[in-house]
């Protein structure tokens, strides 16, 4: 089935919450309740010495997976290699969900480095490192 990608918007659904004991981050449902698939994968991923920001960013890419899967109203567990990829060419074309309003100097700055911090100033869309980042950890999960 071919979806039209370019229509789907994510839900706000959810969130990545600091949590105590062994998993240092969780995905909670807007329940406050962790989703219980991704908590026993970040169990594993902290088992294989993952470094705390590490597991932050996989709950991060967990959650817009779950997201995404709500969006095109797939069960986790029934997830095939076609919602990979699905995900993937959205995150190709889709502004960062997590933008609230456009960044002001995007357009002048996006992709050049602060000269005082050396750090590369972001677009509105996701960065190709975050693209791979979350293909990697669905892929994994």
């Amino acid at each position: 089935m071919e979806r039209d990608i370019g229509s789907i918007r994510l839900p706000r659904w959810g969130r990545v919450v600091s949590a105590e004991g062994v998993v240092p981050w969780l995905v909670v449902d807007d329940g406050g309740v962790p989703v219980e698939p991704i908590r026993r994968y970040l169990s594993d991923v902290v088992a294989g010495d993952t470094s705390t920001g590490s597991v932050r960013g996989y709950a991060y890419a967990l959650m817009r997976w779950w997201r995404w899967l709500r969006a095109v109203d797939v069960a986790w567990d029934k997830a095939t290699p076609a919602e990979v990829r699905d995900l993937v060419l959205w995150l190709g074309q889709a502004r960062e969900h997590n933008q609230r309003r456009p960044r002001s100097t995007s357009v002048a700055t996006a992709g050049t480095v602060d000269p005082v911090t050396r750090k590369r100033y972001l677009g509105e869309r996701y960065e190709p490192r975050t693209i791979r980042r979350s293909n990697a950890v669905v892929g994994a999960f």
